[in-house]
């Protein structure tokens, strides 16, 4: 473990604490093996150690990075953006048992979504070369949070029997989804390009992911006029306090949505722009 360096492990680390309790495991096995075979063909202890700590260094390129952290904390923020573009789509406004769904799943969801930031700062304490993207990630965090929020909300109009929206205020409401779901397909978009270039593509990669995080800053602009136009239909519609109390608060949870899109947007640009020597 101390041949791994400072950045992967610190006086006193547990391996199966940094790799896993079953990476750790198959590591062992793995040098059991290797070292009952060394053993037959009568090699030496030192080779033995080698292969060892060889092995070790493949285990840990094989972990996740922070960036592929971020990656899947995208994947987790579109499941939740596409659930309530198509509950909303499908009606769940007035469908109490499948917005009650909605709003569970979207609950496991953003708790994976936590998990994978808490992943990301134990890393960078061991790894200060990756504190940059832990910090991305828990910007990401915002985003999920202000989705699942969403979500239960959805879940408390459906409760509400009081008043149903009308056509106009659903309308609304499902444009304003469609915008937040776009935003985060180009987030997913930017995130997988900057994570999986590689040397030979790196110019293409820059621009396209620099492109993806346009259309986000784009789609923020854009939330904003819808946010606006579900207000509208729901003062024009609604006379309940509560279902326009809920309605409001639905559509300022995407719209927020849509703002931490665009703080986290900003990041990975500059990123993306420090790494081309082009930030200022």
């Amino acid at each position: 473990m101390a041949a791994q360096g400072e950045n992967s492990f610190r006086l006193g680390d547990r391996l199966d604490r940094v790799l896993g309790a079953e990476a750790a495991q198959a590591w062992l096995v793995d040098v059991l093996c290797m070292a009952a075979d060394a053993t037959r063909r009568h090699q030496s202890p030192t080779f033995i150690a080698d292969e060892a700590r060889l092995l070790l260094a493949r285990r840990l390129r094989g972990q996740h990075g922070s960036a592929e952290l971020l990656q899947e904390h995208a994947a987790w923020c579109h499941a939740m953006a596409q659930a309530l573009r198509d509950g909303l789509a499908h009606g769940a406004d007035r469908d109490e048992e499948a917005a009650n769904k909605l709003a569970a799943r979207a609950k496991v969801w953003e708790r994976q979504a936590d998990e994978l930031v808490v992943q990301a700062r134990a890393r960078a304490e061991r790894r200060p070369a990756e504190a940059a993207q832990a910090r991305l990630l828990h910007q990401a965090d915002d985003v999920a949070d202000a989705l699942e929020e969403a979500c239960f909300v959805l879940s408390l109009v459906a409760l509400n029997r009081r008043q149903r929206w009308g056509e106009d205020v659903r309308t609304a409401m499902q444009a304003l989804a469609d915008a937040v779901l776009g935003a985060v397909q180009e987030h997913v978009k930017a995130v997988s390009i900057d994570s999986g270039g590689t040397a030979d593509d790196a110019d293409a990669d820059s621009d396209a992911a620099i492109d993806a995080l346009w259309r986000v800053m784009q789609a923020e602009r854009q939330c904003d006029e819808l946010l606006r136009a579900a207000r509208r239909a729901l003062a024009r519609e609604i006379t309940d306090p509560a279902a326009l109390l809920l309605g409001n608060e639905l559509a300022a949870a995407l719209e927020l949505a849509s703002d931490h899109l665009l703080a986290l947007g900003h990041a990975l640009r500059r990123g993306t722009l420090e790494r081309e020597g082009l930030a200022q």
